[in-house]
């Protein structure tokens, strides 16, 4: 017979009733679990480990060229012709810059007569001296036309030296106008139009040959006992992202800067592809030794307290303070040179609100 609707009731009244025990016997068993954490800091934890680190100095500078030449003008005039513009590509002896010559010219043609008058004239003399020379030796002369005539000849020459002196000025000087480069290298930082008026010393432009480049560091002076000439160095710089540029360290300055007190170093750099240019800024890893192993923990562990440095390590469920002696810190890491060994288990987070002998509850434990 099938069972009545009241002993249906009954069944699911049961039901419930070992379902409701369940539920309390768990809650229960939570309760008494949070009663024993109750008061115990959460941390989790990393071990002590050995790492290699490379022995390097990270510093930043500006790039410039190794070569470059200050184009100035070397005479006054307006400037003719303006044959290159900011990075153009030169060869040795190409002409910049030409500067109106006709007046150079001119006086070149005016310097050459007076030498060949001078030349003349030194000629005739001398054939004068020659003649009165023999009549001064023969008695035929008095001594004071031959002392006249030894005059005229000395200051005959002097003329011809001074002839040919204006005219080679005067050639150097049209030779001038026209504005080369003795270097290969790229134009840069022109500073001349034509049809300007320029003087001697004006700068026209600059010619920069970047087939080598020097990054131009600033070393402290508690990194300068660091490093020496003949390290290597990695340049990288922001115009091209995950390109690193192999250079030396050619250059530290003994004096430093009396402002500033910072030692101006170069390192150098191959750029045979000139795509490192001047004025760029460079960030540069120097290499100061061979690699070493250290005894590292995260630097997450790391407290202090009136100049010393703590970490805290896990001992019986509660938080033991260990004095350490640190060295560098990189990478997150922190070198431990005194307090703790290899392997040794150190906390990582709320070392800031632990105290002494806090109980702490432990997560699971992540590697440095």
């Amino acid at each position: 017979m099938p069972l009545s609707k009241w002993k249906w009731w009954l069944i699911v009244l049961a039901v419930v009733l070992v379902l409701g025990a369940a539920m309390i016997n768990k809650i229960q068993g939570r309760s008494n679990l949070e009663s024993v954490n109750a008061g115990a800091q959460s941390v989790r934890t990393a071990q002590a480990e050995m790492v290699i680190r490379q022995n390097n100095l990270n510093v930043s500078g500006t790039i410039d060229a190794v070569e470059k030449i200050l184009i100035s003008a070397r005479v006054a005039g307006i400037v003719e012709s303006l044959n290159v513009d900011n990075g153009a590509s030169i060869r040795s002896g190409q002409t910049l810059i030409q500067i109106d010559d006709r007046a150079y010219a001119n006086l070149v043609e005016v310097n050459q007569a007076s030498f060949v008058q001078a030349q003349t004239q030194l000629e005739s003399t001398r054939s004068a001296y020659e003649r009165l020379k023999q009549l001064h030796q023969a008695g035929a002369a008095s001594d004071k036309d031959f002392e006249d005539i030894q005059a005229a000849l000395t200051a005959a020459e002097a003329d011809v030296s001074k002839a040919q002196a204006a005219l080679n000025n005067s050639r150097d000087d049209l030779k001038n106008t026209r504005v080369s480069s003795p270097i290969d290298g790229l134009a840069a930082n022109r500073s001349v139009n034509r049809g300007q008026m320029v003087s001697p010393g004006t700068a026209l432009m600059e010619v920069q040959n970047l087939a080598e480049v020097y990054v131009i560091i600033s070393i402290s002076q508690s990194d300068l006992g660091q490093i020496k000439t003949g390290m290597e160095a990695d340049v990288t710089v922001d115009a091209y992202p995950g390109q690193t540029f192999k250079g030396v360290l050619t250059s530290v300055n003994p004096a430093a800067d009396p402002q500033a007190r910072i030692f101006q170093c170069k390192i150098k750099v191959p750029n045979p592809d000139g795509i490192l240019r001047s004025g760029m800024f460079a960030s540069a890893v120097i290499h100061t030794g061979e690699a070493t192993s250290i005894l590292c923990v995260p630097e997450a562990a790391l407290t202090s307290k009136q100049e010393q440095f703590y970490v805290f390590v896990p001992q019986d469920n509660t938080a033991k303070l260990v004095a350490v002696e640190i060295g560098a810190i990189f990478d997150g890491r922190v070198e431990i040179k005194q307090g703790l060994a290899e392997g040794q288990t150190v906390i990582t987070s709320n070392v800031n609100q632990l105290k002494e002998n806090d109980p702490i509850q432990i997560v699971p434990e992540q590697g440095v």
